[in-house]
């Protein structure tokens, strides 16, 4: 059995509140060029998101029409936040992203929401996930003592593991993206950010494979955009077609306080869970009886297997166990089962039945089909990767795209696309031989690590940009280049940063090194270190002796290490240190009594703080845009034909234009001082405290526990977000002291300094941040400068203030915990809750008799931390957000003028699909101050039903259903509260659940009757194309009628003069049903034949699904031919007779 659940959602994202309030029909405009050409157009630019600093970099590759409101867009997409070592490239190169279809995948937190498994026959503990725990749902009404074992479960037994962290959905598809959780206890989904309103319907499988029982497993979605256009993810007959599923096996490796390594036990493989959901079919309605099908997409299956690097945890104890410890460590059985290990490595090896695009395929006899390697050609992953694209109509090849790649540093690198072996797009990679493979070390970040190296590695600055896309040259002979900056910033949270030393462009690199013959009798000292400020410092030695340590103290601080730990790093504050070597215990057996070895340390010292050098930031989280040039490389001169440079630094609002720059514009959503997972925490424990385990004692062993993991929350998807941006544009780089002759724009936002995320996510154990995304990234000031003799002047100025014109709106909490453990003594000694409660020991600790050897006994009388469970559920709720603009002031200086005009703007909004539902502005208009103002009613949140009939209203209520929300269906201009016209959309259900719109009146001067204009749109096709328009007003009426062909999707004539209907319909079924150009072709001459009269005019196209229009016949008969060159580039016009009617040349090589 399966069930529908479905739910109105809202996407709470401020983006943009500009809006089109054309809603009449858009009639076809059947001219060259054709839409290959206007994709390559998109390259004049290239849309920077200027909060983050990152470039949209992409290439168009193919574009087409779906209907009269749906385009589909076939394009690669490079991701320009950096190379990191442990990422794995995809199916079309590093970096590189296919963009063709959409997919709905899950992040899954703690355990799948649909698992229900007990325990094996192992005892192997299993996740019970959120939708089979009522307790989880009822958790605030269940007792103390209820409260207690949920909690226990959650930590997890031999048996049980609770899951109480809903799953997180992510969707991309058509331009569309945003995140969803799904409410464990209504099924009904939650949107956590907005920028429209969508109708998502979710298709449980209550049923498992054998029929039997409840899975809950999500076989299909369908999203339902504002439109009423409906996008199917997943597959309700195979879902393995369409959905994706992976299994992660873990391996863990532990590292003793010994210094001895074990594997842990492996835990079994859990079962397959689906992972993504991929987009299966595009139609005009959600209902599947009445819809019409504009695009299909089907798949391959990738097996892929890929591992992730080692996360590392260190458990250094507190203090060092040679002054505390070092008896209790002796004891095999303390080692593994009461102290912490002191390093655990921990791999995942993830396996994964990817779906990579096989076909889309079109209405109108055309495809794209995807063409990958052989299985297992992967380098990286051993799956396959993409080798090729053809277009398809009908079974001819309309064009191919060749994507070739190589292979270095084990990774897949796309290094050009070839159309039709004619054009060739190539890449370049700034030194993509020096990314780190996987496995090796990367920095804090996930990048190469070359960034803090001291002594014989001199710091290089540019290692972020490893591996990055650098260039590309087009088949114009244009050529792009992308110019990075490492990612600075000058704020953790809302605090400023005040120590900047671990800037390693602030730091001079320093090696100590020395000789000594270390003896049993005391330690050896050998020089000094001085370090300037707080540092982790590199100890390593030629000796590995587990009987003596290196130890560094200045009288207040000192620190020591094993010399069987080394190489290792020791944390120090800022002082003189002298450096020896001493011995754990004073008797030592022959022959390690005396040991010569050198001990090296690597640190560094700090440069002045009124250096001319010094820089006040911090550097990491990637990169970041810092230019884009434009060059034409077969000029004679110079090549830079533009550049556009962005300045994230920062700089005070005035004239005077900063080149050199002491402090950045970029925040991170931190903690001051806590950039790093790097805390203090304590474990209560018994100790055997001999060999023998004869007797214990209590401790409470403290740890310094260090990851190599930022502790550093995401904003718009980066780490770094940046407060104040310049832009300008510029031929060549500036001279000092000169501004850019063209002008500069000057952008702020709001970032994580303003809307930081509370101190105890950034604190253990790190507990989950609110979403707080939707307050950043907003515009609160743009002001445009000219230049003129190079003195600046204020042209235009926009100001928004965060606190006061925005509303700040927060939807539905989500129910979600975690876990805190509390400290207590007893906790190690028990598995199950009932067994703690009822202190029965499962794993007691035995002690031998010290007077009979061969006796054992418990060690002391069992207990418990109060009945009650040594853990808390810390409710961490997830709420929806959005951001509404409500004012923004707008300053016009007319030639610079001091004296300014000001445009003050305000907006309301509709409360059931958050459309603008008012836009008002007031504006001096020379001595007069004049409102005006346009309201927007749409199908939800009221409008004004008298203006509409029985019918209209019942057509409304259909679009409701069928989530046509965001067309407005009266928009009405006011000034000064007077009304200066309102246009009316009237829409009529023209078949079953086709509503589209059918009558546009306008009425003048606040007439309340029939307008004095009116649109009436009579028909449509099955494809929602207009067939037939009429226009009427007091000077001018009649119909013009609209023939549509392949397959109703490319209109091929127009005719003036006549309603659809009246055409004849032999003749007008022959021109829609033509199978072939050949058909199509005659097929119109005769219907152009059938209407030689004055009063029916006809035009006539045939297109080619690759360069557009080919050509035209007007009224007259007058025929045209256009020819296009291999870029899709419009170059001849022809007459039937051959005469060159117009001819284009294309001189220019650039691409801008």
């Amino acid at each position: 059995m399966k069930k529908l659940y479905s739910a109105i959602i809202i996407l709470i994202t401020f983006a943009t509140y500009s809006q089109d309030i054309t809603q009449a029909v858009t009639l076809p405009d059947v001219v060259p060029p054709s839409p290959t050409v206007a994709a390559l157009m998109h390259f004049e630019e290239v849309p920077v998101d200027l909060h983050t600093g990152q470039p949209d970099i992409s290439l168009p590759l193919y574009s087409k029409p779906l209907n009269s409101e749906l385009s589909f867009s076939l394009a690669l997409k490079y991701s320009s936040l950096g190379v990191r070592v442990s990422e794995h490239s995809g199916w079309t190169g590093t970096n590189w992203s296919l963009i063709a279809g959409g997919v709905i995948s899950r992040t899954i937190r703690g355990g799948a929401d649909e698992l229900d498994k007990g325990p094996d026959g192992n005892g192997s503990y299993k996740i019970k996930g959120v939708y089979y725990n009522s307790d989880f749902w009822n958790y605030e009404t269940l007792t103390d003592q209820e409260k207690s074992e949920f909690n226990w479960r959650v930590n997890g037994t031999s048996q049980h593991v609770y899951d109480t962290q809903p799953d997180l959905y992510q969707f991309s598809f058509m331009g569309m993206s945003g995140r969803f959780t799904i409410n464990p206890q209504t099924r009904q989904p939650i949107l956590l950010s907005q920028d429209q309103k969508l109708k998502i319907d979710i298709y449980f499988d209550l049923n498992d494979v054998n029929g039997n029982g409840n899975t809950n497993e999500i076989f299909k979605f369908a999203i339902t955009d504002a439109n009423g256009i409906c996008y199917e993810f997943g597959n309700s007959t195979n879902p393995e077609l369409a959905c994706e599923t992976s299994q992660t096996a873990v391996q863990t490796t532990l590292i003793s306080q010994k210094n001895f390594g074990f594997d842990m036990p492996q835990p079994p493989v859990p079962e397959e869970t689906v992972s993504a959901w991929h987009l299966t079919k595009i139609s005009t309605t959600r209902d599947d009886m009445t819809s019409t099908t504009l695009a299909s997409f089907t798949y391959n299956q990738s097996n892929e297997i890929y591992t992730t690097p080692w996360s590392v945890t260190i458990n250094e104890l507190k203090p060092d166990y040679a002054t505390m410890y070092n008896f209790h460590l002796q004891n095999v059985t303390n080692v593994t089962n009461y102290f912490r290990p002191r390093q655990i490595n921990k791999i995942m090896t993830v396996t994964t039945n990817t779906q990579k695009l096989k076909e889309v395929i079109f209405q109108d006899n055309t495809k794209l089909v995807f063409i990958p390697t052989a299985q297992g050609s992967h380098i990286e992953n051993g799956g396959f990767y993409l080798d090729k694209i053809q277009l398809k109509q009908g079974s001819t090849v309309k064009r191919t795209f060749y994507l070739n790649y190589e292979n270095l540093s084990n990774r897949l690198w796309l290094m050009n696309v070839n159309v039709d072996n004619t054009q060739n797009y190539s890449f370049e990679y700034y030194q993509r031989n020096n990314v780190g493979a996987y496995g090796d070390e990367p920095n804090v970040w996930g990048f190469t690590n070359a960034d803090y190296s001291y002594g014989d590695n001199i710091y290089f600055k540019r290692a972020y940009e490893y591996g990055i896309l650098n260039k590309i040259t087009y088949p114009t002979g244009g050529v792009k280049k992308f110019y990075y900056e490492p990612n600075t910033f000058t704020y953790e949270g809302a605090d400023k940063i005040f120590d900047y030393s671990s800037n390693p462009l602030n730091l001079n690199p320093q090696y100590y090194s020395n000789y000594f013959q270390a003896t049993q009798q005391g330690s050896v000292s050998g020089g000094t270190i001085t370090l300037t400020h707080e540092q982790e410092i590199n100890v390593s030695a030629t000796s590995n002796s587990e009987y003596f340590y290196v130890y560094l103290s200045n009288g207040s601080n000192s620190e020591n290490i094993a010399l069987a730990y080394l190489p290792g790093k020791i944390t120090l504050p800022a002082g003189t240190y002298t450096v020896s070597v001493a011995p754990f215990i004073s008797q030592i057996t022959a022959p390690y009594q005396t040991q010569n070895l050198t001990v090296n340390i690597t640190y560094a010292t700090q440069k002045p703080i009124n250096s001319g050098s010094y820089c006040s930031y911090l550097l990491g989280g990637g990169t970041r845009i810092g230019s884009i040039t434009f060059e034409d490389p077969q000029d004679t001169g110079e090549t830079v034909k533009k550049k556009i440079v962005y300045d994230y630094d920062f700089y005070e609002s005035d004239d005077v234009f900063h080149f050199n720059f002491w402090e950045s514009s970029g925040a991170v959503d931190a903690k001051m001082g806590s950039m790093y997972k790097d805390y203090y925490d304590s474990d209560p424990r018994y100790l055997y405290t001999n060999t023998s385990n004869s007797t214990v004692n209590f401790y409470n062993i403290k740890y310094h526990v260090r990851t190599k993991e930022p502790n550093v929350q995401l904003t718009k998807g980066g780490y770094v977000s940046y407060g104040k941006v310049r832009v300008y544009e510029a031929e060549t780089d500036l001279i000092t002291g000169n501004l850019p002759a063209h002008g500069y724009t000057e952008y702020e936002y709001t970032t994580a300094k303003d809307f930081p995320s509370p101190e105890k996510t950034f604190e253990y154990p790190y507990l989950s941040p609110p979403n707080l995304d939707y307050k950043r990234g907003l515009l609160v000031k743009k002001s445009v400068y000219a230049v003129e003799n190079n003195l600046a002047k204020l042209v235009e100025q926009t100001i928004i203030d965060k606190d006061t014109d925005y509303d700040y709106i927060e939807g539905e909490n989500i129910k979600s915990f975690d876990l805190i453990a509390l400290e207590c003594k007893h906790k190690v000694f028990y598995d199950k809750y009932v067994n703690y409660v009822n202190i029965f020991p499962e794993y007691p600790m035995i002690c031998q008799s010290s007077s009979e050897p061969g006796i054992y006994s418990p060690c002391f009388t069992y207990d418990n931390c109060t009945e009650v469970a040594p853990f808390i559920l810390s409710s961490q709720q997830i709420r929806p957000g959005r951001a509404e603009l409500k004012k923004s002031t707008t300053t016009y200086y007319p030639d610079g003028s001091s004296n300014g005009i000001t445009k003050t703007t305000t907006y309301t909004y509709n409360p059931e699909n958050y459309q603008i539902a008012s836009e008002a502005y007031t504006i001096n208009e020379g001595s007069v101050l004049n409102e005006y103002k346009t309201v927007y009613e749409y199908p939800v949140g009221g409008y004004t039903s008298s203006l509409f009939d029985s019918s209209d209203v019942s057509a409304i209520n259909k679009m409701v259903v069928l989530n046509i929300i965001n067309k407005p269906i009266t928009i009405t201009s006011y000034k000064n509260g007077s009304v200066l016209q309102r246009v009316i959309n009237k829409y009529k259900d023209f078949s079953s659940n086709q509503v589209l719109l059918s009558e546009v009146e306008t009425l003048k001067n606040g007439s309340a009757t029939i307008g004095e204009d009116r649109i009436i749109y009579t028909s449509y096709g099955p494809k929602n194309n207009i067939q037939d328009v009429f226009k009427y007003n007091s000077s001018n009426s009649g119909h013009i009628s609209y023939i549509w062909a392949y397959n109703h999707t490319l209109p091929v004539a127009k005719i003036n003069g006549i309603a659809y209907s009246l055409i004849n319909p032999d003749k007008r079924d022959a021109v829609e049903n033509a199978s072939t150009e050949s058909a199509l072709r005659n097929a119109l001459q005769d219907l152009q034949n059938s209407y030689l009269t004055e009063e029916i005019q006809i035009s006539t196209f045939l297109t080619d699904p690759v360069k557009g229009v080919i050509e035209t016949v007007d009224p007259r008969g007058y025929k045209l031919k256009y020819t296009y060159d291999i870029l899709g580039r419009l170059t001849k016009v022809n007459d039937e007779t051959g005469k060159i009617i117009s001819e284009y040349e294309y001189k220019y090589r650039g691409i801008f």
